[in-house]
């Protein structure tokens, strides 16, 4: 009987490829799991799991390797008029956009105004700061758009619509890829449900030789507690503070005489002033 479950299906259908590449041995550990009952003969999906592990095995051939690496593609460029941070205020934006089209047409024009009159919102120039990338992107997009004139903008139809194929293509790459790597996954969680962790064997021993140089002791715990700063010591309680603005916080101290308790202060319920007042 062949399961409604498409989720169920290919889980079924993973731990037969599984169990045909690891041998009959890692079916008897996922006989002890639940959530493989369909392995079991008196499960209603035994049924079905049997005919898929009788089937014949596909093999990939050499030939089917080639291709699958023929089928790489290269990631395409970034779009150049759309790649900004757009965690910048929009006033911030308006003036490195407008100061980036400027310097794009004739940068003389504004280093002339930096120079003349010491522009410092026009600070992200220079190349210490953080917006200077942005700006210097900005200024790349100006340059390239005042580079084109009509006619070449309609030449390149053809070579848009490539690049869109090609991005496209692309994006169905990395789609097919995020399910290989899906698959992957639901196969070592088959691999690591199968491991029986109560279980443990004795798989080998070793020995020391005698002849081996003694090796250090283990750590000490209490010499690693006296290699940090206690925070019990009181040594440098009776030192007089040296800072001037210490020293005036001790003498307000004194002169109040310590009691840094304040007058008894009853505390009235919400609205309770008010009714009084009315009262009145």
């Amino acid at each position: 009987m062949e399961p409604e479950d498409t989720q169920l299906k290919e889980d079924i259908k993973t731990t037969v490829n599984y169990i045909k590449q690891h041998g009959v041995e890692f079916e008897n550990k996922l006989l002890e799991d639940e959530r493989f009952s369909f392995i079991k003969k008196d499960d209603p999906l035994h049924e079905y799991y049997t005919k898929l592990m009788n089937e014949p095995t596909v093999t990939v051939s050499g030939e089917d390797n080639d291709r699958k690496s023929e089928r790489e593609i290269a990631r395409p460029p970034d779009f150049l008029f759309s790649q900004y941070d757009t965690g910048i205020s929009r006033r911030d934006m308006e003036v490195i956009k407008l100061t980036a089209r400027y310097y794009a047409k004739d940068k003389s024009i504004v280093e002339q105004m930096i120079s003349k009159d010491g522009e410092a919102r026009l600070n992200f120039m220079n190349s210490s700061h953080p917006l200077h990338k942005t700006f210097t992107d900005f200024v790349a997009q100006y340059k390239r758009v005042y580079s084109f004139t009509g006619q070449e903008i309609k030449k390149s139809k053809r070579t848009i619509l490539d690049n869109c194929f090609e991005r496209a293509q692309y994006w169905e790459f990395e789609k097919d890829k995020d399910r290989e790597h899906d698959k992957l996954v639901e196969l070592c969680k088959i691999q690591f449900a199968a491991i029986p962790w109560d279980k443990f064997t004795h798989v080998a021993k070793f020995s020391i030789p005698e002849d081996t140089e003694i090796f250090e002791g283990s750590l000490d715990l209490e010499q690693m507690r006296l290699r940090r700063v206690q925070t019990g010591i009181k040594l440098f309680d009776s030192i007089k503070p040296t800072n001037e603005e210490e020293k005036i916080v001790s003498d307000q101290d004194k002169q109040k005489g310590g009691d840094s308790k304040g007058k008894k202060r009853k505390i009235r319920a919400v609205g309770e002033t008010r009714l009084k007042k009315s009262k009145k």
